[in-house]
Formats: C-alpha cells, structure tokens, sequence
C-alpha cells in the first residue's frame, strides 16, 4: 500500500492521502467475500491496518453488505444471505487480531475491543457460529471477560439454560474455554468467577478440575463479591457435591456485611439459603441476617417462588422463626394461585417443621387461605411417595392378623396424612405408615420431610406411630415372619427405624 498504486483482489489502493495512505474502495469490489480477501491482504500489513480500519469508507462498505456485529461498525447488524458464515467468522477473527495488535499501547482502546467482542459473542443466536468463532480465537483473541460471556452464551443457546446438554461442537468449544480458565485463572474478576462456576456446576459441563482450581481465587477475593456473585458461587458449589468448607466459610462474613451496604434480593437470598441447607452447613448468624433482609423486601421484590425457597432452606436447618414465616407469608404469599403444587406442598413442610420447633399450631403461621391450599398439596404429595406395593403387603398381612384396617385415613386430629390407620382388638390404635424408597437417602437415612411428617404425627396423643420402613419388611421372606415382625411393632411401635436391620427392629 505504499507504493503509488495497488490492486487487491478487485480493490484499489490508490497511495498517500490525506488520511495517510488509506486504501479507496472501488466500485468493482462488488462482493462481501472480495472485501474479506482485501481485509486478509491487510492484514498482512500490521503497520497500515490502524489506518484501514479507521476509513469511514471502509465501514460504511461494510455496513452496506450487513457484516453482523463487526468490532469497526460497532452496532449489531442483520446478517445478509449474500455473506456466507465462514467468511463472516474469519473476517471478525481478523479485525479483531488486527485491532488489538494496533493498539497495544492502549489499555483504554484494547478493552473497548473486548467489549466489542463481547457483543458479537452476544449477537450470535446459534450454537455452531459461536463454536466456530471460539475455535478461531480464543487464544490470541479473547480476554478472561470474553471467556466468561461465551460460556454462557453457550449454556443460554445449547446447555442448561436451553433446557439440554451440550454436546458435539458446543462441548468442543467448552473445553477449549476450560482450558483457558485452568490456564489464566487470575485474570478472572468475581462475576466472571461466579460465570464460570455456574457453567461447570451445570450438567454435561461439570468438572471438578475447574471447582478445585478456582476454589483459592474465590476465597482470596471474598470481600470483592457483590451479593449475586456470592448467591452464584455458593449455589454452584453447593449443587456440584464439592463441599467446601473454605468457600462457605470465607464467603459466610462478606454476606453478612452486605446486608448493611448492598442487601441481597429475592433471588439472591434464595440461592444463598439453599446452598448452605443443601450441604448441612450451620450458619445462624448468617441466617439472622439474611431473616432481616427479607423482611425488609417490599412487596413485588420477592418473587413467591423465592421466598418458598428461602422458607424451605431456612426451616430445613431449624433456623426459621415464626414471626419471619408469618411476616414473609402475609407479604409476599397472600394469593395461592403464585405457586405451584410442589411449592404448596414445599410451603407446609417448613410451616410443620417451624410449628413442630416453635410448639404454634400451623393455622397461626399462614394466612387461611393459604394453609388450607398448602396442606391439601402437602397432604397429595405424602400420599403420591407411598410404595403402593409395600403398602398393599402391610395391610394384607394386618388384615390376616384380625386386626382392622382402614386406608387412606388422616390423623385424628385432621393433619396428617397417614397410610393406615390399624386398630387391634384391644389396644391404642396405630397409625401405620409404609415408608417406600422416597422417605430415605442412599444410606437408608430418613429424608427431613419423612422425620417432619413422623413428628406431626407424635404430637397427636391419641394415636400411636407404627412406622415399616421397606428395606425391614421386604427382607422378611415368609408371611409367618412378616406377622410377628407387625405384632410385635403393634404391642410396643418402634418409632424412627434408620436402617440398622430387621434383627435391631425386632
């Protein structure tokens, strides 16, 4: 280009202008794709492309061929038919190596560049463009920013966020960027640690290798978090099994200070609740604190689903009190219609379990409206975990003992579901629950809804509890065994079996 006259692939660059030698546009370069060979032709010229790329000529070329989100347009365009994908990707790949490389002496400009490249990541709506354009940059282009926003361009167009797992090209291109993450994890700010975080907890995507990586970087900037960063960074952990003290504990104070600086929204304080319930950690202080935030959250700034969330989480820990369900209830749960059945059923779970802590009867913590709503969910949702086949064999080997049976009954007092209600021929009746697979974890340890719903049933005096966990009953292999196995239960219940055995049981 600096010779007087040059021709490049049907363009002229005519020599030194005014504008400093920049290359004119010719009437022949009729073609998008003849533009992507001057840009290559350019390029080649590191000294001459800060001044191509800064004639308007240029641009406005561009501009009339409808190259999407090009770094010198810098406005999302509608992509042309006449521009075939494969040129549009390189022909961005090359303005921004060219771009950066202009301007490396500065910082102001080079991070305009990124944020321009954050744009194009954002405009691209189908998963093989962007797969294709990380292939193409990543390494020489991309900063720590763009890595973050094209993971989660990625989770948004072909993983979680769109209701699948990635796969093929788009999880090519994942593990491209976590090498880039394993790599360079100090240049990550704390919302693109919490991105990141968030990606790899995700399922297709999860890797432990990125948890343990980042885990330091999380604790040493803990005081930086801003409160959707921590909801995110401890939900990730707390979703992936990673179980990390560190993190849960470094980032318990920085939650804490916020309350009096940036308070936590709906979301937030959801998110925050569930991962400490979902990993068993016993934060009070915390919880105090995030109790006041969300009583301070108006009405309309905490979704309904939210708060059942946050209600659930902090009555799972024994941690909810009644005047903060009974507060929170009034204000943000007042129409039942807002919630689904399983947040019903979720909604009396931590009511009985507050009112079970507390000693108040559940009608005095919820509106009437709701309490009748949420127990009658509650009350389906205990009925549908049941094994209709162990309960089957429990009343048919009662039914054998002479003893009556009836089905499908509640507690006297009218609030517990039960499975059967077994009344012998003299004696207390016995309210029986079959317990199948669902009121128990791996370890054959009863799940906290089971143990609420045991509970409840305790605090009716009239009643007496016979609980038949299935692993115990269905390892009794003759039908003499299974009846002494109930009459012995009948004559004095054993209450809260946790899967010692049968010789324990009996």
């Amino acid at each position: 280009f600096r010779q007087p006259t040059t021709t490049v692939a049907g363009a002229t660059a005519v020599g030194p202008t005014g504008c400093g030698g920049s290359p004119a546009i010719s009437p022949t370069m009729t073609s998008p794709n003849r533009l992507l060979d001057l840009t290559r032709a350019v390029f080649s010229r590191r000294t001459t492309f800060n001044v191509f790329y800064s004639n308007p000529r240029v641009s406005r070329f561009i501009s009339s061929y409808s190259v999407p989100a090009l770094p010198t347009v810098g406005r999302q365009l509608t992509p042309s038919s006449k521009y075939r994908p494969s040129s549009s990707i390189e022909l961005q790949s090359i303005f921004a190596r060219g771009f950066t490389a202009s301007v490396n002496d500065a910082p102001a400009r080079r991070r305009d560049v990124y944020k321009q490249l954050d744009n194009t990541i954002l405009s691209i709506g189908e998963v093989p463009v962007l797969a294709d354009l990380i292939k193409k940059n990543y390494k020489r282009n991309f900063d720590a920013g763009n890595v973050a926003v094209a993971l989660m361009q990625l989770h948004k167009l072909g993983g979680e966020g769109a209701g699948q797992i990635l796969s093929g090209d788009a999880l090519k291109a994942a593990h491209r960027l976590q090498r880039f993450v394993m790599d360079r994890p100090r240049e990550l700010s704390t919302s693109h640690l919490a991105d990141v975080l968030w990606v790899f907890t995700s399922p297709g995507t999860f890797s432990f290798q990125v948890l343990d990586k980042l885990e330091d970087h999380v604790m040493l900037k803990a005081k930086q978090f801003g409160p959707e960063d921590i909801s995110r960074v401890l939900w990730a952990y707390a979703r992936s099994g990673h179980r990390s003290p560190g993190v849960f504990t470094d980032l318990m104070v920085p939650a804490m200070e916020l309350e009096a600086k940036t308070p936590f929204s709906g979301p937030d304080l959801a998110r925050t609740a569930q991962a400490y319930a979902e990993c068993g950690y016993r934060a009070r202080v915390l919880f105090l604190s995030l109790d006041r935030t969300a009583l301070k959250l108006a009405p309309g700034e905490m979704d309904p689903a939210h708060c059942v969330a946050f209600l659930k989480a902090s009555a799972s820990l024994a941690y909810l009190e009644a005047d903060t369900l009974q507060a929170l209830a009034k204000t943000h749960l007042a129409d039942p219609s807002a919630i689904t059945a399983s947040q019903h059923a979720d909604l009396f779970l931590a009511t009985l379990q507050t009112s079970l802590k507390r000693q108040v009867p559940t009608t005095s913590l919820l509106p009437p409206n709701v309490h009748s709503t949420a127990h009658q969910h509650w009350a389906t949702s205990v009925a549908a975990r049941s094994e209709p086949g162990l309960l089957a064999d429990v009343q048919a080997t009662l039914a054998a003992m002479g003893v009556s049976v009836e089905v499908g009954k509640t507690t006297p007092n009218g609030v517990v579901p039960v499975d059967i209600v077994a009344t012998p021929a003299s004696g207390t009746p016995a309210a029986v629950v079959a317990d199948g697979p669902a009121h128990f974890d791996e370890r054959n340890k009863r799940l906290p809804w089971s143990e609420a719903r045991n509970a409840a049933v305790r605090e009716d005096k009239s009643v007496r509890l016979l609980t038949v966990p299935h692993f115990e009953f269905t390892a009794l292999e003759t039908d003499a065994a299974r009846q002494g196995y109930l009459k012995r239960k009948l004559e004095r219940p054993v209450c809260g079996i946790t899967g010692k055995g049968v010789r324990a049981a009996l």
